[in-house]
């Protein structure tokens, strides 16, 4: 009987593992999704989101923040605020929409090597985090681009391919609206299989 339980448990524990591990936002009490949509800890030291807004980024430096992967572009957010060593790894619009023009291999493999402690993964614009509507609509930012290089990021750490998929559309990952960084996804999914 005890046998029983146990098969039961341990494939339960298995499906809940990839949603324990992305600690909510309430472990910060002071921290809003008016500070950062989309505000989650990805691991020891690293968080990802939308685009703060200044509060947001008082707030990182106090987790101790030091380093931004930015996926976006200047035009979209400013990290001027930020105050801490921003890496830029611009994702275009047109690399998410086309799966014939996806985003480089070497990007996303550049952008996962720089994630480490102390590192903030994002990507949004000033205007949504800022928008009313935006937030009811749910696209706000952190979601897509972030989306990808964190589930790349969660397989160079030894997470399965449908463990990362399933945080990243559980994230809001657009995968059926943006094809480009869908088949970019699968490209990279392919080299690091374990499943």
């Amino acid at each position: 009987m005890k046998w029983l339980a146990f098969l039961l448990v341990v494939p339960l524990a298995i499906l809940l593992l990839p949603a324990c591990m992305t600690v909510k936002l309430s472990l910060w009490p002071d921290m809003t999704p008016d500070d950062i949509p989309n505000f989650a800890q990805v691991d020891q030291g690293v968080y990802r989101g939308g685009q703060p807004t200044a509060m947001g980024w008082k707030k990182l430096r106090r987790l101790g923040v030091t380093k931004v992967v930015k996926l976006n572009s200047d035009n979209e957010g400013s990290d001027d605020g930020s105050e801490m060593i921003v890496h830029k790894y611009t994702i275009t619009v047109e690399q998410q929409l086309d799966p014939f023009y996806p985003v480089s291999q070497a990007t996303i493999r550049e952008a996962v090597a720089d994630i480490g402690p102390g590192t903030f993964v994002h990507c949004g614009s000033d205007a949504r985090t800022q928008s009313w509507l935006d937030k009811k609509l749910n696209i706000q930012g952190g979601q897509d681009r972030t989306g990808l290089i964190i589930a790349c990021y969660r397989l160079t750490t030894g997470w399965t391919v449908a463990a990362a998929q399933s945080e990243m559309r559980s994230r809001g990952f657009h995968w059926f609206e943006l094809p480009g960084l869908e088949e970019a996804w699968k490209t990279f999914a392919k080299y690091y299989r374990k499943d």
